[in-house]
């Protein structure tokens, strides 16, 4: 409805603010170098020695690829990742705010989808984002499997092993 345009270009700006806020992305590059290195070490990084890390008695240190890969090629993955959280957060909450709108639909409107079609397309956009993290989730898998062995929950593991073929 044409009483609505004023809200919806308002509801646009504010959504467009939020993604271009520089505030924002300085504190998403302070998270990702303080809390993101800090779960990193303490829950992520392996306990073994690896291409990154040599492991002497009970301390593991980073080889030269090991501080280029904590402190350069990491950080970089996870703000961009972070960003692209964010963005996905706003997209939603934006079609969240529009979905309150009074909104009129046409049954018989060409795209099919009483003229909402558009945001179904949207959808095709994040499939690079997808299968980033889907790589990125078999790469970590991968990585641990390679230098620690498989490692299967007991429980699970023993009633497996009873079952027979």
């Amino acid at each position: 409805m044409p009483e609505d345009q004023p809200r919806f270009e308002g509801l646009i700006a504010s959504t467009m603010r939020l993604r271009n806020s520089i505030l924002l992305e300085v504190v998403l590059v302070l998270v990702v170098f303080t809390l993101g290195h800090w779960v990193w070490t303490q829950k992520v990084s392996l306990s073994v020695g690896s291409w990154y890390a040599v492991k002497t008695s009970a301390v593991a240190h980073l080889t030269a690829a090991g501080y280029w890969y904590a402190f350069v090629s990491l950080p970089i993955l996870r703000f961009i990742v972070f960003r692209w959280y964010f963005r996905l957060f706003l997209r939603y909450h934006f079609l969240w705010k529009v979905a309150r709108f009074p909104l009129h639909l046409k049954l018989f409107h060409p795209d099919g989808a009483g003229g909402l079609g558009f945001v179904s397309g949207s959808v095709f956009a994040f499939a690079p984002v997808l299968l980033a993290h889907t790589v990125f989730l078999a790469g970590f898998i991968g990585d641990r499997i390679w230098h620690t062995g498989p490692r299967y929950p007991r429980s699970k593991w023993k009633s497996w092993a009873r079952c027979s073929f």
